[in-house]
């Protein structure tokens, strides 16, 4: 492979650095990811990514950030909360089975971080605005008894999660939240 070769593969911009990061999350995990192990596989000088990236902890917080985009970006409109919780659980799933282990690798990453716990909750807070846009009136009215929509949003994107990390649909769930909208 001549010079000319590898300049024109090589990533020049900071999502193109996303990219390869998380390719390199999908193929061998999250664990994986290194400053040099990047810019090997993004056919650039090490010194490259620290322009974008100032150090390690910085990129990893930034691909999973992009990771639970392509999660949000999964979910479709639904006409009811139950179709909802099913779609977010999908969602959430499929990132977690994608990139091996995710969800919970994703944890260890934050544990002590405000950054990447301020990223998480950027991306917990458009999952539930998106369980909430789905919340019929009969449902909201039910809620609006003993909590508010979004306390409620964020006991089930809780219990989603759970769910997922369990690998387990959360058919206990959606049964709990059938029989609450019944009574």
């Amino acid at each position: 492979m001549n010079i000319v070769h590898i300049m024109m593969n090589s990533v020049t911009t900071k999502d193109e650095i996303l990219e390869a990061a998380k390719r390199e999350a999908k193929d061998k995990g999250l664990e994986s990811i290194g400053m040099r192990e990047i810019a090997k596989a993004s056919n650039i000088a090490l010194g490259t990514i620290y322009n974008y990236f100032p150090n390690k902890d910085v990129l990893i917080l930034s691909t999973i950030s992009s990771i639970w985009k392509e999660a949000i970006e999964k979910l479709e409109e639904e006409k009811d909360f139950i179709s909802a919780v099913s779609t977010v659980y999908d969602a959430i799933l499929s990132v977690d089975s994608d990139y091996s282990g995710f969800l919970s690798a994703h944890a260890k990453f934050l544990k002590g971080n405000d950054e990447g716990r301020k990223e998480m909750g950027e991306a917990q807070r458009e999952l539930r605005e998106y369980l909430t846009s789905s919340i019929d009136n009969d449902l909201k009215a039910k809620i609006i008894e003993t909590m508010d929509e979004e306390k409620f949003s964020e006991f089930i994107l809780t219990n989603i999660i759970f769910s997922c990390m369990k690998k387990e649909k959360p058919e206990i769930l959606e049964t709990l939240i059938l029989n609450y909208i019944r009574s």
